[in-house]
């Protein structure tokens, strides 16, 4: 700021003085080229003194052309009595900020030397001046330069929420007291940059042109979308060449659900995930639906499949929605359904709060027994809890191929279970989605969460293909020697 205020009054050939020291006479009938620089000379000089200033009064002449300027201290005038005497106020009156203060600035259009000239100015206030430390709570000192609005953008399009970004900024800067403006700034300058790319396009228009850029560096993308009655975006699929390959990998085992609602339009979020060779969470396609009924499933599937070259695969897990569950029977008829072993027990939990009914659940739920066993345990349940009208038990027998190991056993799951995977995708997704999130925003922080997750593969790879498994322990050691010996 110092440096700032230097060479705004080097400008002015005044050299000899600070800012605090500048009279009247100092001032009048200096010149500068255009009112911008006044404006300039003005914000920083409130700024080194300690108050804030407000746009009084702008002349005009007959062509319309600005001739005179004025500006003054924020604390200049008074609040009229009958703001102050006003009945039945419905509201806390506003603090009184007007002091009658004097402080002033004021300029004219120099024809004949082509430039603005001081005319009037007062540097005497009366009241207070802002302490340094204090600059950020001054109005018209307040704003996001633009420098630092780059850094908040970026910030904020890599998952960082506003109110850490202006703990960060702070944090940088050795305090608050050096952020030039408070958090509800911050939150209008965001919502403004907004506005602006909205004036550019649609939320759709760009959340389909970002797909649209992924697209042109991958030649293996896949998009698919439908429009509504209104020609508004409904559905949307898509796939980058690596989730395809992912899928063409270890696309036996799928896991989805659509409880993760985060965006602005409420619209379900579907991931595609399964296990990868290092047993970790791989995401084979993303989709926003319209809704969650069987019509929007079965399209989804089928584009899936489409996307895939028409690989089925062999296990489904869900949360056991009954459209989603009607979707696969019809597009994934061989495959195998299995119910989210977390959601059953949730729902005994609540359908039958009793711990021995639990424990005897996850019996039949995890071990190994035969049909007649399965049938006999569950008849016992039903009997010893008074299940007989019970219309969550009979929906649950009813689905047993899809949750009992006996019916499940043989085939091939790689440890999923539960559509865990897919919730704990939904977690990590929280970290970089919010619920006001538009289209746009979303499907950009979707896929830079993808390629976060995918940073953390290459790092598996890197320490599988340089590092080796840990020697024999001891115990195993003795057991071959001993074994040698006979």
């Amino acid at each position: 700021m110092a440096n700032d205020m230097s060479e705004a009054l080097t400008e002015l050939n005044i050299t000899n003085k600070l800012p605090q020291q500048l009279t009247k006479e100092d001032i009048i009938n200096k010149h500068l080229p255009t009112v911008g620089h006044w404006i300039d000379f003005y914000y920083k000089y409130s700024q080194w003194m300690g108050f804030s200033v407000r746009k009084e009064d702008v002349s005009r002449d007959n062509e319309n052309k600005e001739w005179q300027r004025k500006w003054v201290c924020s604390n200049q005038g008074f609040r009229r009595e009958k703001w102050t005497n006003l009945k039945n106020r419905r509201k806390k009156p506003r603090a009184v900020t007007r002091t009658r203060c004097l402080a002033l600035l004021r300029v004219n259009f120099d024809k004949f030397e082509n430039s603005w000239v001081v005319k009037d100015f007062n540097p005497t206030h009366n009241h207070d001046l802002a302490l340094k430390t204090d600059m950020q709570f001054l109005r018209s000192n307040r704003a996001v330069p633009d420098c630092m609005g780059a850094q908040v953008m970026s910030m904020r399009r890599s998952g960082i929420r506003t109110c850490h970004i202006l703990n960060h900024l702070a944090a940088e800067r050795g305090g608050h007291e050096y952020v030039p403006f408070l958090k509800k700034d911050l939150y209008n300058w965001i919502g403004r940059q907004r506005e602006l790319e909205e004036e550019e396009e649609t939320d759709a228009e760009g959340a389909l042109g970002y797909l649209k850029c992924l697209g042109l560096r991958d030649p293996n993308f896949f998009e698919t979308h439908t429009i509504d009655g209104e020609y508004r975006l409904a559905d949307l699929f898509w796939a980058d060449g690596i989730s395809r390959d992912d899928y063409g990998r270890f696309g036996e085992i799928i896991a989805f659900d659509t409880t993760y609602k985060k965006n602005a339009y409420n619209k379900p979020l579907l991931l595609f995930v399964g296990v990868n060779h290092h047993f970790r969470t791989v995401v084979f396609a993303v989709a926003l639906l319209y809704d969650e009924k069987e019509d929007s499933y079965i399209w989804l599937l089928e584009e899936f499949l489409q996307c895939m070259n028409n690989k089925l695969p062999q296990v489904v897990v869900t949360n056991g929605d009954k459209a989603m569950a009607k979707a696969i029977e019809k597009v994934m008829p061989n495959a195998v359904h299995r119910l989210c072993a977390w959601h059953l027990q949730k729902n005994v939990t609540i359908n039958v709060p009793h711990p021995i009914f639990k424990t005897r659940f996850n019996e039949l739920l995890y071990q190994y027994c035969t049909e007649e066993e399965f049938d006999e345990s569950w008849s016992g349940l039903v009997t010893e809890f008074q299940l007989q009208d019970s219309q969550w038990a009979a929906i649950t027998y009813n689905n047993r191929r899809s949750w009992a190991e006996c019916f499940l056993r043989g085939n091939f799951f790689a440890g999923l279970r539960t559509t865990q995977r897919s919730e704990s995708m939904n977690s990590y997704l929280s970290h970089f989605l919010t619920s006001k999130l538009k289209l746009k925003d979303l499907v950009g922080q979707v896929d830079k969460a993808i390629q976060s997750i995918r940073h953390t593969e290459r790092e598996d790879d890197f320490i599988s293909n340089n590092t080796w498994p840990s020697s024999l322990p001891t115990y195993y050691n003795n057991i071959t020697s001993k074994l040698l010996q006979f």
